[in-house]
């Protein structure tokens, strides 16, 4: 499995947990996305997905027996899996998140407006992207070379996916396919890698806060 990092972190969550509760269909859409995506990078994680799902339609057999199914069920599900992505609205638009991984990709097609980077700080951009989810935000994040952000915590859990390039912080170093799980007592300032840049999909369940310098002043505005 691919390297993920777990802070000093209060919360239950942890990279199995979210395995565990993905293959069992309770995540969250904002979650699911990260999951989806951080199985792209590592094959081990689909194999231990699979064992996942594999003892849960074990467990379901024990418990449920068989089910009476309609009809048309199997029509159905084949229709869901073969109907087709639909096509970006703005093909340069989305060329820009080309590099991407496909259940990102995916995800931004589905914005009623072409995605787009937008500056927050300098050297730092990002990009939302649209889920379901109640009380999270996904977000994708990119740092040129060298560029970080200002020193903040979060209010809640914080789970950062890196997927192009690379990033450190005052905890340690990080690259392409790593996963970091902290809390709100979890203060940095992530810094990228100086040749390489960094790009990062965050998903959160509560505001950012900046602690030190004018920084602060971005607070007013959660």
């Amino acid at each position: 499995m691919n390297k993920h990092i777990t802070y000093n972190c209060n919360s239950d969550i942890d990279i199995e947990t979210l395995l565990v509760e993905y293959a069992s269909g309770t995540l969250n859409e904002a979650q699911s996305l990260l999951v989806e995506t951080y199985r792209t990078f590592c094959k081990d994680t689909c194999n231990q997905i699979k064992k996942f799902e594999d003892v849960g339609g074990i467990l379901i057999d024990h418990m449920c027996g068989s089910v009476n199914m309609s009809k048309s069920s199997l029509e159905i599900v084949l229709e869901r899996i073969e109907t087709p992505t639909p096509p970006c609205r703005d093909k340069h638009a989305c060329q820009e998140f080309g590099f991407l991984p496909q259940p990102v990709i995916e995800k931004l097609q589905e914005r009623r407006r072409p995605p787009k980077w937008s500056r927050i700080y300098k050297g730092v951009r990002h990009c939302p992207v649209p889920t379901s989810a109640q009380n999270y935000h996904v977000v994708l994040m990119k740092l040129a070379p060298g560029s970080k952000t200002p020193h903040h915590h979060h209010k809640g859990i914080e789970l950062t996916l890196v997927l192009q390039g690379a990033f450190h912080d005052e905890y340690g170093s990080y690259k392409a396919g790593e996963l970091i799980i902290c809390d709100e007592t979890h203060h940095h300032t992530p810094v990228a890698d100086a040749q390489t840049g960094c790009v990062c999909m965050m998903v959160t369940n509560g505001p950012v806060y900046f602690t030190r310098g004018m920084a602060r002043l971005f607070n007013l505005f959660q």
